[in-house]
């Protein structure tokens, strides 16, 4: 069985609008495609729609990666916290990660087999050894797949 890679997602670089209101993504480059577009809907992914809040882990296998939300609800009753899937998609629509840790501290931009990519911000123990669940790595010195 291949190792499991978990990380906590931070934020999405440069993401200060809620993706559900209805309004235009603002310009800048926190990611490339649409809203249905694979990183669009990372994005979506990223921003549960709960009251109680919640924090967003990201899972990476040899098979999966998918976003998962930990509830808030009951931490403070040390009751077991729900967790439940926010987004998921097969590995293989991953095509690269490029480290832009040179720019911010875990930041990384992952593409997408649509043509699309997302900045996303990692954090917690372990972030730094994420680029080794993908095939294919780029560095901060290399050009962007996309042109961007």
């Amino acid at each position: 069985m291949a190792p499991a890679y978990v990380f906590l997602i931070l934020s999405t670089i440069n993401l200060a609008w809620d993706p559900f209101d209805g309004k235009k993504k603002p310009p800048g480059k926190p990611f490339s495609g649409g809203w249905d577009s694979l990183a669009g809907q990372l994005i979506r992914g990223l921003h549960p729609r709960t009251k109680n809040g919640a924090d967003t882990v990201m899972q990476v296998t040899d098979r999966r990666l998918q976003l998962v939300h930990v509830s808030h609800a009951g931490s403070f009753r040390g009751t077991p916290r729900r967790v439940e899937v926010g987004w998921s998609l097969d590995v293989r629509h991953v095509s690269w990660i490029r480290d832009r840790s040179d720019d911010h501290g875990g930041c990384h931009e992952i593409g997408f087999s649509d043509g699309s990519w997302c900045s996303v911000q990692f954090q917690g123990q372990g972030w730094r050894k994420m680029p080794e669940a993908f095939p294919y790595r780029l560095s901060h010195l290399d050009p962007h797949p996309y042109g961007g």
